[in-house]
């Protein structure tokens, strides 16, 4: 973020998520009029306490950046809303003061539950197993088609019967499935009743043969 931010004296929203920050300047002290300030998703470690010195903030996201602690100056805000986490519950939660000592003398920081903050850690699949050698010898001759099963004479061949519906094509004008004329039905009648008579008579004259 450039040193220049400072210079915005009349800005009342920053939002700078997911830009790679590595920095917040100091100089973001000097936007009075600041309301709310968003870094999320950035590589943050430290806040400076110049945040202290934005009297009109009220919103504060840090989430998703690598902060350990939050400068004690924040306390000097009206801040409705810090966010530190997105599965953060409450907009508020409640700090406790460390006292850490550095090369530049001790200074308090604020710490709570959610701090100090992790970097997500990327979900690396197992390693595969190493292809054995006859595995790998297969792959090097490649994929073949297995052979044909010899058939054996000796034994009849099954044909699998048709399934149901798998029935002869269906033939347009067959003379055996089409339905016949009334005058042909009356004609196919008469020559059933007449070669029932003839056969009647014939069992007629066996019978009398056998009776005499």
């Amino acid at each position: 973020m450039p040193e220049s931010v400072g210079e915005l004296g009349d800005l009342s929203m920053l939002n700078v998520d997911r830009n790679r920050l590595s920095v917040l300047t100091s100089r973001i002290g000097l936007c009075r009029s600041l309301r709310v300030l968003s870094v999320r998703e950035n590589q943050l470690k430290e806040i400076p306490a110049s945040i202290g010195d934005c009297t009109n903030l009220h919103v504060i996201n840090v989430s998703g950046n690598l902060l350990d602690w939050l400068p004690d100056s924040l306390l000097k805000l009206d801040v409705k809303a810090v966010w530190l986490s997105e599965n953060q519950a409450q907009p508020l939660i409640k700090f406790q003061h460390e006292t850490l000592v550095g090369a530049g003398g001790p200074r308090r920081v604020l710490t709570c539950f959610l701090l100090p903050q992790r970097a997500p850690t990327e979900f690396k699949p197992p390693p595969e197993p190493e292809p054995t050698q006859e595995e790998m010898d297969s792959r090097q001759k490649g994929i073949g088609f297995a052979p044909e099963p010899e058939k054996n004479h000796s034994e009849p061949e099954v044909h699998d019967e048709p399934e149901v519906g798998e029935k002869e094509a269906f033939i347009r004008n067959d003379p055996v499935r089409v339905t016949p004329h009334p005058q042909d039905l009356k004609k196919q009648k008469e020559e059933r009743a007449e070669r029932a008579k003839q056969i009647h008579k014939e069992l007629k004259n066996s019978r009398d043969n056998l009776g005499e």
